[in-house]
């Protein structure tokens, strides 16, 4: 059957404002004739048979007389409702199916009907909306229909639905997400930015254009793009790699300049008593050699006073000297293997301090 035969007989199914249906001939009575009947006590047999039928209707129903009036559809809504199947049968045929799918919606708006579903299903499916689609043929198939006469044209668009479900799952195309290396619980996953559970599992999609992304506390992110066409089934598999531990390299050390300056100084110290040391025995012998026998003229007091005092600084020089270095040299050696915190300052990574003064020489600090 072509679209308009079919949809000719899904419009019959919707009543026009004039339309008129055959049936039994019925006597009416108002309520203006039941009351007044009522109240004079002529109530005939007949109009007491039209109020039991009334009130047996609505109790077996379960609603109110008003009830059917406020949902049965006006004159208006039946014109409108015919009017945008027909323009949206006529933009499915014409192959524009945004427009049907819009006219079709409002079709339903006005009036619900399956043969309205069944072409908003349609039109979805063309558009590559399938899941929509899918869902579409679902309510139509589980619509229950009334068992007394239901339109021909509902009835036939719950076997439409029924087939046309049965092609589009096997155009479905699903994916299956993987991600290596990590359990689902620690997985952070998205799909085109919408976030999505990590054990999903396969998952049915639209056909289009997809972007899997996966995170990880600690892991660099993982990403793919995947292209799924209709009755594509696709398996994505990410690798979340961990991102590699910075070992901070140990600040560097400050020069012991403390410990550095008592050894040069030290070394100054002895090369003073060396330098001295020699001076003062070239006085004494040259002393020995102008006085071989003691007392010495006085001519060469100056000459004694001199190898005296040149003796007496190298002295000094050799005990500071070697007092320094051997000072500055345990300082740094004792540096070298204590192990200082990163956060303290330079001056206090060197506790130690020279201590110098008149007759004497040392260092010290805090052990």
């Amino acid at each position: 059957m072509s679209h308009a035969s079919e949809w000719g007989t899904a419009a019959g199914a919707l009543p026009s404002s004039g339309q008129k249906k055959a049936g039994p001939t019925t006597r009416s009575v108002t309520v203006e004739q039941f009351t007044r009947s009522l109240a004079s006590g002529t109530l005939n047999r007949s109009m007491r048979s039209s109020f039991l039928a009334i009130v047996a209707a609505a109790l077996i129903a379960g609603t109110t007389l008003s009830g059917f009036a406020v949902a049965a559809p006006t004159r208006q809504q039946r014109l409108e409702a015919r009017a945008n199947a027909n323009a949206g049968l006529k933009a499915f045929k014409a192959g524009d199916f945004a427009l049907a799918l819009e006219r079709f919606s409002l079709a339903e708006e006005f009036i619900h009907a399956p043969p309205h579903l069944l072409y908003m299903a349609r039109a979805n499916d063309r558009l590559g909306e399938m899941l929509a689609a899918r869902e579409l043929y679902q309510r139509i198939i589980d619509e229950e229909l009334p068992k007394r006469r239901p339109p021909k044209a509902f009835k036939k668009a719950q076997k439409d639905a029924r087939s046309e479900l049965d092609e589009l799952e096997q155009r479905i195309p699903t994916l299956d997400i993987e991600v290596s290396e990590l359990p689902p619980e620690q997985v952070s996953l998205t799909l085109n930015g919408k976030p999505i559970e990590a054990d999903s599992g396969q998952l049915d999609l639209n056909p289009g254009e997809y972007a899997v992304v996966a995170t990880a506390d600690g892991h660099h992110e993982a990403r793919q793009t995947i292209v799924l066409e209709a009755g594509q089934q696709e398996t994505v598999t990410l690798t979340l790699e961990p991102v590699p531990v910075v070992v901070e390299p140990p600040p560097e050390q400050p020069l012991p300049i403390p410990p550095l300056v008592l050894i040069g100084g030290g070394a100054v110290g002895l090369g003073v008593g060396i330098v001295t040391g020699v001076m003062a025995l070239n006085s004494a012998s040259e002393l020995r050699d102008l006085c071989p026998q003691n007392p010495c003229p006085t001519e060469h007091e100056s000459l004694a006073d001199d190898a005296n005092l040149l003796g007496t600084v190298s002295t000094v020089g050799f005990v500071v000297g070697g007092v320094a270095a051997a000072a500055g040299g345990a300082w740094l050696i004792w540096g070298m293997m204590a192990a200082p915190s990163s956060d303290e300052a330079a001056t206090a990574q060197w506790p130690l301090m020279p201590l110098v003064g008149p007759g004497y020489a040392g260092i010290t600090g805090r052990f």
